[in-house]
């Protein structure tokens, strides 16, 4: 096994320590809340010229097959594609 590899298990069992400090320091009566953002692009012409991305929340923290119904999403906006 080389330095480097070395380097990245020392790398990962710093980060593992230090995620769990951060979940002992969460008080019990809390919960981590998993929020996803995500977009896709859409035509808004009939050509296919013009196109905006949508941006949509969601939350991990739900059952997929309830976080794939419509309602379970909510839009935040739009960017436009330049």
């Amino acid at each position: 096994m080389g330095r480097e590899d070395e380097d990245e298990e020392e790398k990962d069992e710093e980060g593992r320590e230090l995620e769990r400090k951060e979940e002992e320091s969460i008080p019990s009566s809390a919960f981590i809340l998993s929020i996803i953002l995500y977009s896709d692009a859409t035509t808004t012409d009939t050509l296919g010229k013009n196109s905006l991305h949508p941006i949509y929340l969601s939350l991990g923290n739900i059952p997929t097959w309830r976080r794939n119904k419509e309602d379970a999403k909510q839009l935040l906006g739009y960017f436009p594609i330049l």
